[in-house]
């Protein structure tokens, strides 16, 4: 049976920094994340909301229509480029990536409860589990893994690439 719950169990209460909304820096926003740019304009505080279809060089996050989410990142300042200080970037929603479902699969290198470079293996219930606890759990839903690879199987004397 998979877990299911409303958040209420002692597996999904967690408080850390991955609740949402949250504020991230503009290097932490992937493609396909939901935001929310705020800028000071005037003594006014625009803002834009939108999905992030991609990334321009530098750093101007543009939606599936190629708009700008916000304004242009850079900005001239005493003739010098330089990033706007001004910006608060929201993180909205962030599609967590299709985790393997056979039971038996393994992730490595798993952003786990925000926490880096974990490794899982996925129990014939659908649950995640830890060698050593993460952030007090062993247990973890699919809603607590934000990021992972696949892990390989290799052949004794086979070299170990990522």
């Amino acid at each position: 049976m998979n877990h299911e719950c409303a958040g209420g169990c002692a597996m999904c209460r967690d408080e850390t920094s991955t609740t949402l909304p949250r504020v991230i820096p503009l290097s932490e926003v992937r493609v396909g994340d939901t935001v929310r740019v705020e800028w000071t304009e005037d003594d006014v505080t625009p803002s834009r909301t939108g999905v992030v279809a991609g990334i321009d060089g530098d750093g101007t996050l543009r939606s599936p229509s190629c708009r700008a989410i916000g304004p242009y990142t850079l900005r001239q300042l005493a003739g010098r480029t330089v990033v706007r200080a001004d910006l608060i970037v929201y993180l909205l929603d962030r599609p967590a990536p299709t985790l393997p479902t056979e039971p038996g699969s393994m992730i490595v290198d798993a952003t786990i409860r925000g926490i880096e470079g974990r490794t899982a293996i996925l129990n014939d219930c659908g649950i995640w589990n830890t060698p050593r606890n993460v952030r007090g759990h062993r247990s973890h839903s699919p809603e607590h893994i934000t990021a992972w690879t696949p892990a390989r199987i290799v052949a004794d004397g086979e070299p170990v690439t990522r």
